[in-house]
């Protein structure tokens, strides 16, 4: 009986006190859009856990492992745990599946996923329910447009008051058979949902469907960090805190508006060619010359732009004028351009067309129609250019820089014979004492001029040290981009970019990267913080290679100019040859 005794301790001594695998959650009620840590619990030898299950449900934001060694009766055991930093897909109620490491798996979990915007469930102690941190809606302005009608697509970020955005990037909506276009810069607001305070990005989107039929859109997402006085509170099985939940206070979200559909019109019936789905058409031209009477063989020019409103400039046809008689047609090459107003989008194609009179007498330069379709009274309606006459008479226009003056004058006249022209005489000899004043004269006239030369000379480098001296902060910053791409340091990148838009706009600094990439307006710089963002914003960790970026950012109109306007040398190439 004791040799079995003692049989039966040797064998729980040897087995670990965590020999199963587990898994638990800090949460398991979330507002959508946030994260939440998953902890995978093993012994030291077991197999890694396969979590590849986890990304069709789950966005990955962060994953990184814990280690313990206890000492049980003399034995070292070793435990390991796997945290990872999730954000569910979709709202709702969201199971997270069973993980395997080897033959051994965790149980499943239901998730409640409230959609944003919502109030959680009040917990335990709360006498009501909490409002969702960070959420993000959006708003059609018309969800049964008509073919390539303007639609407005709103999107507003809201974030709490407490919670500091400190970056991020917002995805457009998008579409298959949709073109869309962004409308200005980003809005400012302040509201109160459920009488809490809240902070308002307003974004908007204009969307062209070029089919009808029912077009499911891609909700818009936004990915970023914020600051989150709770994000740090979460710990581990092993007492520590999370440093993917709440790194200096910090957290990562992924929040995006619900689903919407465009329910696309087809033409209207009558109407199968000219489709210009509008608010507002107006054509204007300029008349070169002005005068209304030409004569025979002198072009005459008409310069005809046409606004839309509500349409891209890639929607509008070319102004063209019909033939007729007494003159030809000479179109010339057609200017786009794409505006926006407080309505939203204006297009606006510009064209020269050259009219050659071929008789005299009275000629009707044609008028030019343009048919369109009044979206807001569902009407078709014709924008016109009135016709023009002008007077062709018969005689030919006057040879241009004529000198008539000269014409009149007979040739043999124009210029006197040779020996007619009488040289000038010397003059007399300047007395010396003339010479002597106007020596001393000569004299002070250059020193006061080399004086006031000097003077000027010195006044200018004193601009230049001073303009050399303002520009020593952001040569500085400029400096540290440098350095931080020269490093591929992303995040040092991110704050040296940071650092600079604050100097270059102190009154309205942009407090984001794709803030950033809006004030500079330069595509390169801009493809190259969008690779930025998605290397500060990766799941894993991702390498970086900052020459890309550098090289864009020395390329840009407004680096060049503070560096031409300080005098100073720019900041040195990023690898030296």
């Amino acid at each position: 009986m004791k040799k079995l005794f003692l049989f039966f301790c040797l064998i729980f001594a040897s087995t670990p006190a965590f020999a199963d695998f587990k898994a638990t959650v800090s949460r398991t009620t979330l507002p959508e859009g946030e994260s939440f840590q998953l902890y995978l619990r093993q012994n030291g030898d077991a197999e890694q856990p396969d979590v590849s299950v986890l990304n069709k449900d789950f966005t990955v934001v962060g994953q990184r492992k814990s280690y313990k060694t206890s000492i049980i009766n003399g034995k070292a055991e070793k435990y390991n745990e796997n945290i990872l930093t999730l954000i569910p897909k979709t709202a709702g109620t969201v199971v997270l599946p069973a993980i395997y490491a080897g033959k051994e798996h965790t149980s499943p979990m239901n998730l409640t996923v409230v959609p944003a915007g919502t109030a959680l469930p009040a917990a335990a102690g709360q006498k009501q329910p909490v409002q969702s941190k960070v959420f993000l809606r959006a708003s059609l302005s018309d969800e049964k447009p008509f073919v390539a009608q303007q639609v407005v697509y709103t999107v507003r970020l809201y974030t709490n008051e407490d919670t500091v955005l400190l970056d991020g990037a917002l995805t457009p909506p998008a579409a298959d058979g949709v073109a869309v276009e962004q409308w200005g810069e980003a809005r400012r607001s302040r509201t109160l949902i459920n009488e809490a305070p809240y902070n308002v990005l307003e974004y908007k989107f204009l969307l062209f469907a070029q089919k009808s039929g029912k077009i499911k859109l891609e909700a818009p997402r936004f990915q970023g960090i914020v600051s989150d006085p709770d994000a740090g509170r979460d710990t581990d099985i092993f007492g520590f805190q999370s440093a993917f939940s709440g790194f200096f206070g910090q957290k990562n979200i992924v929040v995006r508006a619900s689903d919407a559909t465009l329910d696309v019109k087809p033409l209207p019936d009558g109407v199968k060619t000219g489709w210009l789905p509008a608010t507002h058409v107006e054509i204007a031209e300029e008349f070169s010359p002005e005068s209304a009477s030409v004569a025979l063989g002198e072009a005459v020019t008409r310069t005809v732009s046409v606004a839309v409103n509500g349409a891209r400039d890639t929607q509008i046809p070319d102004p063209d004028f019909p033939a007729g008689d007494g003159y030809k047609l000479y179109p010339g090459q057609t200017d786009s351009k794409k505006m926006f107003d407080d309505q939203g989008i204006v297009g606006v194609k510009t064209r020269q067309v050259v009219f050659m009179p071929t008789k005299t007498g009275d000629v009707v330069l044609p008028a030019l129609e343009l048919p369109w379709y009044d979206v807001k009274n569902q009407t078709v309606q014709i924008a016109v250019l009135p016709s023009k006459t002008i007077k062709v008479t018969g005689t030919m226009p006057p040879e241009r820089n004529q000198d008539v003056n000269a014409a009149a004058v007979p040739a043999e006249q124009a210029m006197p014979p040779a020996a007619d022209v009488v040289p000038l005489a010397p003059p007399d000899k300047m007395p010396d004492y003339r010479l002597f004043f106007a020596g001393i004269l000569v004299g002070a006239g250059v020193t006061g001029l080399a004086w006031l030369t000097v003077g000027r000379i010195m006044i200018v480098r004193v601009r230049k040290a001073e303009e050399r001296q303002a520009a020593l902060p952001r040569r500085a910053a400029e400096s540290a981009l440098k350095q931080a791409c020269a490093a591929n340091d992303a995040v040092a990148a991110r704050i040296a970019l940071l650092e600079i838009a604050a100097l270059y706009w102190e009154d309205n600094p942009p407090l984001t990267l794709s803030g950033v990439a809006d004030r500079f307006r330069d595509a390169a710089l801009a493809g190259q913080i969008d690779a930025l963002n998605t290397v500060l914003y990766a799941p894993a960790s991702v390498e970086w290679n900052g020459a890309g970026l550098w090289k864009a950012f020395k390329k840009t109109k407004l680096y060049r100019k503070t560096a031409e306007k300080s005098g100073a040398s720019p900041v040195p190439p990023l690898y030296p040859t």
